[in-house]
C-alpha cells in the first residue's frame, strides 16, 4: 500500500514512517501540516 501520512508531532510522524515501512508499506510522504499534504498528494 502507498501512503502519505499527515502529523504536526516529528516524533510521532517519523514513528509512524517507520513502523508502517517495517510492515511493508511504501511511505510516499511524510509532511507536518495540511498544505504539504495536499501538495504531496498533488504530486503523486
Amino acid at each position: 500500500m502507498r501512503v502519505i501520512l499527515a502529523e504536526d508531532s516529528i516524533l510521532l510522524r517519523e514513528g509512524l514512517v517507520r513502523l508502517l515501512a517495517e510492515e511493508g508499506h511504501e511511505v510516499l510522504a511524510a509532511v507536518g501540516d495540511g498544505e504539504a499534504l495536499v501538495e504531496a498528494v498533488a504530486a503523486t
